[in-house]
């Protein structure tokens, strides 16, 4: 990804899960978690440095899926 490229951020509609996408409409993310609602947009800068297998997912198929767990 280089420098200046925009990842967006998504929120499922069952509110656990979430997705980064490279495309600001998610057209790229799957459908079988519900709608997706753009929820805000990110510089790759500001992802943490543990997120690099997200982002490996994220530029080789324009989107990664999360899934928040309860602790």
């Amino acid at each position: 990804m280089h420098s200046g490229s925009e990842i967006y951020l998504f929120q499922s509609s069952d509110a656990r899960r979430y997705a980064l996408s490279i495309d600001v409409t998610g057209c790229n993310v799957p459908r079988n978690f519900g709608a997706w609602l753009l929820r805000g947009q990110l510089q790759p800068d500001e992802l943490p440095s543990d997120f690099q297998a997200i982002v490996a997912h994220l530029m080789t198929y324009g989107f990664s899926i999360l899934k928040v767990e309860d602790r």
